[in-house]
């Protein structure tokens, strides 16, 4: 897999998307930019509103489906190698799991994403499923971008 490139893979029966990419990076560097909520969002979903709670912030974003807005809080809770989302309540999902995860590969780092989402309103799983893909897809090529641009603080508050 090439520098920056995002690979994506499927389960058409979970639902479940994952994604990787790899970047030029140290991986300490993009395990603390993973873990830490203010500096990922500041930059994914400078929208987002994060309440400090100890150790999982809680976070509610708003983010595109093909057949409506999905808005949600989640808990971002730091992992070892990267955090871990989980759905804390939302009246649009009805499961929201996702985590990221880095680890070192010849030439950089791989950061992994997988991210599964059902929404509450009935629509076909191959239209949640391409909503899922896009989102990861946008998302990995954010964090690519922040790592080649060297952009590893946010700002949003604390």
């Amino acid at each position: 897999m090439g520098m920056g490139a995002v690979v994506l893979f499927a389960d058409p029966e979970s639902g479940q998307v994952d994604g990787e990419v790899v970047v030029a990076a140290d991986l300490d560097e993009v395990q603390d930019w993973l873990a830490d909520p203010w500096a990922a969002l500041a930059v994914l979903d400078p929208d987002a509103t994060v309440a400090p709670a100890s150790p999982c912030p809680e976070v509610t974003r708003a983010v595109e489906h093909p057949l409506a807005p999905l808005v949600f809080t989640m808990r971002w809770c730091p992992t070892d190698d990267g955090a871990r989302l989980s759905l804390v309540e939302s009246e649009d999902l009805g499961a929201y799991d996702a985590s990221f995860s880095a680890r070192a590969v010849q030439g950089g780092v791989a950061i992994h994403y997988e991210l599964r989402l059902v929404p509450t309103f009935r629509a076909p799983a191959s239209i949640n499923r391409a909503a899922a893909k896009r989102q990861v897809s946008t998302t990995l090529q954010a964090v690519a971008r922040v790592f080649a641009d060297g952009i590893t603080t946010g700002d949003l508050p604390r």
